[in-house]
């Protein structure tokens, strides 16, 4: 009997010296700051079924020393499910999730902590509006190298030929971030658009006076945040627009040839925005979809994202995407988009992105962004520069250069007519300030 009871016994033996060993190792680590070793070995004695609070704690401070907060997350999660009142596990686990970008999950763990402890943590109870922000700036084509060009096509064997060349715009916005509950925000944002474009015809090779006009683009945009759990987040979001312009239109007159009229109009675009968003570690993935009506006509665009953090930080971070459109001129699209963002200085990101597809149509950043443009484009390139200049004030600089596709109509006799392409570039120039309540 004695044999058998210390054979059952040995392993609980054996177990408790593991743990006691692995207990003793790293805390002599964690004293020492040997941070990689204390993970390697941490993070061992983990899987070995060593799991409690001080371990978790441990492992999970390696990580934050080492700045890789997306690594030190799932330890000071697990450590507070071990211990829910312990308030050092609180508070790394809230700097963690702010250090590496969740800041929704970060909010949430606030909401949860008593006054006298987010008063230590110099913090406050969010107020009901989160932050303002206002952007603005112009953009300019290279419509004059086109005119030119279109101006030297050969016109002697044609009757009526005709351009649209958009040349300038201007773009103002105002929003507010709202907090409705820890795990619910709201933003709302309206905008103005104005867009200065010059139509050109030439019947019988005898040039039309020009007709310039300025479309109106007026937007309201609103979305949701939602983190119904931890590393979960759903954005449902909409862009709605009116467009005022005018259209100057032709046509034959046996008594008087050609003669014109002018129509001014009113269009509507809608677009309704879902995406959902799940966090893995140093990875996140994000499905996403766009229902939309560009003046009376349907579209749709849905797309798959992953968002990639190597340092488990925000000093470099990937956002690569592909995305299937259908626009409103009943034609389908494949779009690839990758953007790098990295921290260049202490308080200063640079982000830059290329998208690569026919973008007529096309929405991004939750439907914030709605290119509802009257021609097709091919390819954008963006660079973002973000500056926190203090606890509160946060500035932007944004510029956008999209290659754009003019077309050129050519009719060689009243029923015949042929479309010409030429690309050209446009540029947008964004600048924005953000304040932080």
């Amino acid at each position: 009997m004695l044999v058998l009871w210390t054979v059952l016994l040995f392993p609980a033996v054996v177990a408790g010296q593991q743990k006691q060993n692995a207990d003793s190792l790293t805390y002599s680590l964690y004293q020492q700051q040997q941070w990689d070793e204390l993970i390697r070995t941490g993070t061992a004695a983990i899987r070995q079924g060593v799991d409690h609070f001080y371990m978790q704690m441990r492992v999970g401070i390696a990580w934050y020393e080492k700045q890789n907060y997306r690594r030190a997350i799932p330890f000071f999660c697990k450590a507070r499910q071990l211990n829910p009142i312990d308030e050092v596990a609180t508070e790394y686990l809230y700097y963690s999730y702010l250090l590496a970008g969740r800041t929704a999950d970060a909010r949430v763990v606030l909401s949860q902590l008593t006054p006298a402890h987010r008063q230590k943590l110099g913090q406050k109870v969010p107020s009901v509006i989160d932050q303002v922000y206002i952007e603005a700036g112009p953009g300019f084509s290279g419509t004059s190298d086109l005119k030119q060009h279109n101006k030297n096509r050969r016109q002697a064997d044609t009757i009526y030929n005709q351009a649209w060349y958009y040349d300038a715009l201007q773009y103002y916005h105002a929003g507010i971030n709202f907090n409705v509950l820890p795990q619910l925000q709201t933003y709302q944002g309206v905008s103005l658009i104005s867009v200065e474009a010059t139509q050109k015809v030439n019947y019988q090779q005898q040039p039309k006076p020009d007709f310039r006009h300025t479309a109106m683009q007026q937007e309201y945009y609103g979305n949701l945040q939602y983190t119904p759990l931890p590393g979960w987040k759903i954005v449902p979001a909409w862009h709605l627009t009116r467009i005022r312009y005018d259209v100057r239109n032709f046509k034959y007159d046996g008594a008087l040839g050609l003669v014109s009229d002018t129509l001014s109009l009113t269009r509507h675009d809608n677009l309704f925005w879902l995406a959902i968003n799940k966090e893995f570690g140093i990875f996140s993935a994000e499905l996403n979809g766009a229902l939309a009506s560009f003046d009376g006509s349907d579209a749709w665009q849905a797309g798959f994202f992953v968002n990639v953090y190597p340092l488990g930080n925000l000093k470099l971070y990937t956002r690569t995407g592909l995305i299937a459109l259908r626009d409103g001129q009943e034609a389908n699209h494949l779009i690839f988009h990758q953007s790098v963002g990295t921290r260049v200085l202490p308080s200063l990101w640079l982000d830059v992105s290329a998208t690569i597809g026919n973008l007529r149509g096309y929405t991004e950043q939750n439907a914030f962004v709605l290119f509802n443009i009257p021609e097709d484009a091919r390819f954008k390139t963006e660079a973002l520069l973000t500056w926190a200049a203090g606890n509160h004030l946060e500035l932007s600089l944004r510029y956008r250069l999209m290659r754009r596709t003019s077309s050129y109509l050519t009719y060689i006799n009243n029923e015949d007519f042929i479309v010409l392409e030429k690309d050209y570039n446009f540029n947008t120039f964004i600048g924005g300030i953000k304040w932080q309540f």
